[in-house]
């Protein structure tokens, strides 16, 4: 049996002491890490409304010395490596891409340039999961996952980050407990960018009555039972659950959402989502900045992308789910 521990975090980005070099976890991006003895599996958050750090050197507006450009060359070759060996298919003209992207970094004047001609060749492998993250952002706390509101028996739950497991724990607790939310629950997942898929886990841990096994991370010969833990029965919610989801929601949103359709008989409402469900990790680049990019899978390789069972869009989502939820 797997023993793993997971980390909410905010604020700049630093070394973790459980991780080598090669495992950091970039906060601004990042609800936190799931550390395994040889996978680091995470999710990208929403970065809406991040500003940059002007007076870092690290800043878009940097001019490039000498060793900023050798190092810079340095992160085009991880990228390439990492690229070769993780990504599912690469583009025909992947080594032109190289080529070009080599030149553009040559002449580039400002670290700026070397970030787009290294985010474009990343973007050019069709996966949302192979990213280049900048090191400077500072992100202001979006929505914050809670119950929002409540009418007639139904409650309206946020869930924008799967990050900090024990708050988003206490906050659930809370809301299912409530006399306002005894008729049924929406959890709305619309624009989730995902996070851990232990705080997924958790989640889904409120609405069964027993252990369940999600399904499993694999990565080479490593394999990660994924289980959701079911609360104790004075816990357990009774009512009825809607899930909100559209093609924003992502990664372990979208484990979640197919979890919870698939044990806790839920019912989703929305659009198909991203169909990115696969665990990644950050590593830091010569140049300082951070690359995401995938590491394994996760299986059963169908939770994603979401199917909802009623597709309907915008405002009528919500107003559908909570029809539902009232119906007897």
């Amino acid at each position: 049996m797997n023993v793993f521990e997971w980390n909410g975090l905010r604020g700049r980005a630093r070394l973790l002491p459980s991780l080598g070099p090669s495992e950091v976890a970039h906060p601004q991006r990042l609800g936190g890490i799931l550390a395994l003895p040889a996978l680091v599996v995470i999710a990208v958050l929403a970065v809406a409304g991040c500003v940059r750090d002007r007076s870092s050197d690290l800043s878009d507006d940097a001019r490039l010395t000498g060793s900023m450009r050798s190092d810079s060359l340095s992160s085009l070759e991880q990228v390439e490596s990492i690229a070769r060996r993780r990504a599912t298919t690469l583009p025909a003209d992947f080594d032109a891409r190289i080529r070009v992207t080599r030149a553009a970094i040559a002449t580039a004047a400002t670290r700026g340039d070397v970030r787009r001609s290294l985010s474009n060749l990343a973007a050019s492998l069709g996966d949302p999961h192979f990213t280049v993250v900048e090191p400077d952002l500072t992100c202001p706390i979006q929505t914050p996952t809670g119950l929002h509101a409540f009418a007639n028996g139904v409650g309206y739950f946020r869930v924008l980050a799967l990050d900090d497991g024990q708050r988003i724990a206490d906050r659930l607790q809370d809301a299912t407990s409530r006399e306002e939310c005894r008729v049924g629950l929406i959890l709305d997942l619309r624009g989730s960018d995902g996070g851990q898929l232990t705080v997924a886990a958790g989640i889904v841990g409120f609405f069964i009555d027993a252990d369940t096994r999600l399904g499993e991370i694999v990565d080479g010969d490593t394999r990660i039972d994924l289980i959701a833990r079911a609360r104790p029965p004075e816990q357990r919610y009774r009512g009825k659950i809607a899930v909100l989801v559209d093609r924003n929601t992502i990664s372990a949103a979208e484990v979640l959402a197919t979890s919870l359709q698939r044990y806790a008989g839920a019912r989703v409402f929305g659009e198909p989502t991203a169909g990115a469900a696969s665990p990644s990790t950050v590593i830091q680049l010569a140049n300082g900045d951070w690359l995401q990019h995938p590491v394994g899978r996760f299986e059963p390789g169908d939770v994603a992308p979401v199917k909802p069972d009623e597709i309907v869009t915008g405002d009528a989502a919500q107003k559908r789910a909570m029809e539902w939820a009232r119906e007897k």
